[in-house]
């Protein structure tokens, strides 16, 4: 916990901490107050993450906490689309622009009902009008929209700091490192050897430059000391104070709101990401006729660094540690008091989960939403 913050939350640091403590095992602390390496002889540091990573993820689903949007560009014939993999939900009414600056809305319908409001919806061509939930892809229910579009989407045009990256899993959060040789403005070399390849990263994500201020596009992963340590961005460093490289400068690939702009052309999905943590479709993304903009609830980033929060509520965070905790017990065997602890562990998730659900779903809707609608 940070002594004086205005809330207490956990980081990873702490989470691993909390998720140790939980299972019995007699943590050693480093200077940070995080468990030291010591500490991970029954279960290894990757292995606590990785549960931790898987609960956090399933916790911040069933609570509907993070709340993102992504765009759909039609397609002429087409009209079913995949969704991107880290949506868990979607939040009607569809956008479907006319122009950049004009949208109708599309309730989401189930089949039986566009059967008996809107036959011939199966055939139709045209504007679409509705929305409905198609069939099954690889990883979820596609999105499908009626009448089918004769015409493809006009290409829409992303703002600055706002690029796309070609792949739908996978994304990275919170790496960071230091350059180790210096002088260029378009290459960075990692002191510490990481292999970024290993770690998600894809050209297309966003570098900051956190010494000088400044970032860069990531155009390629090369090799220079050791495999994937080297980020090139053809384009350059820009809005920093030197825009270069230099021995000891801090770099950070952030995590920001992640969304999907799905091209139906062979298997191809392009995800936007967006620099600016928290930028909206307006203005780092200038729409056009023809696409769709579908607000979502997602799948968070994993966490990565012992310094990384949840995005989630506060209160949630010894939720994950319970279920971390509950997932690495019941692989003890069942005879074994970890795992007993483990389905009482169980037993309290599943109530935290449903009170989460409840308070968070019931937040600004009453009392706060009366008084924000008097401020006219």
């Amino acid at each position: 916990m940070y002594v004086g913050a205005p809330i207490q939350f956990l980081n990873l640091g702490l989470l691993k901490y909390e998720v140790l403590k939980k299972l019995w095992i007699l943590v050693e602390e480093d200077s940070d107050g995080y468990p030291s390496g010591n500490s991970f002889t029954k279960y290894s540091e990757v292995r606590v993450g990785r549960k931790i990573n898987e609960s956090y993820s399933k916790i911040a689903a069933a609570t509907r906490a993070i709340r993102s949007w992504f765009i759909i560009p039609l397609k002429a014939t087409y009209s079913q689309y995949p969704l991107p993999v880290n949506v868990v939900g979607l939040i009607p009414p569809i956008y479907y622009y006319t122009s950049a600056t004009h949208y109708e809305e599309l309730n989401i319908y189930d089949r039986s009902l566009l059967n008996k409001e809107f036959p011939g919806w199966r055939t139709a061509t045209g504007e679409p009008q509705y929305a409905y939930v198609g069939d099954w892809s690889i990883t979820g229910k596609k999105l499908g929209v009626t009448p089918t579009p004769v015409s493809d989407a006009a290409a829409i045009i992303l703002g600055t700091g706002v690029s796309h990256v070609t792949t739908p899993v996978y994304v990275a959060q919170g790496i960071r490192g230091k350059e180790k040789t210096g002088g260029s403005a378009t290459t960075y070399i990692d002191a510490g050897g990481q292999n970024f390849v290993s770690m998600g990263v894809v050209a297309g994500m966003v570098v900051k430059n956190t010494t000088d201020g400044s970032h860069m596009t990531i155009t390629s992963i090369t090799t220079t000391t050791v495999p994937n340590d080297t980020l090139v961005g053809t384009g350059g460093l820009s809005g920093g104070s030197d825009n270069t490289w230099s021995v000891g400068d801090k770099m950070e690939i952030p995590g920001g709101d992640y969304g999907g702009y799905t091209q139906v052309t062979d298997d191809m999905a392009k995800y936007l990401v967006s620099f600016t943590s928290g930028a909206l479709p307006s203005p780092g993304v200038t729409m056009a006729a023809g696409n769709l903009l579908v607000e979502s609830f997602i799948l968070p980033v994993p966490l990565n660094s012992n310094t990384d929060v949840p995005e989630v509520h506060p209160l949630a965070h010894m939720t994950i540690v319970l279920d971390a905790a509950a997932s690495l017990a019941l692989e003890e065997p069942v005879t074994s008091p970890e795992y007993a602890q483990g389905q009482a562990y169980v037993q309290a998730v599943n109530q935290e989960i449903a009170y989460l659900s409840g308070l968070l779903a019931g937040q600004f809707n009453q009392e706060d939403m009366q008084i924000w609608g008097g401020m006219k």
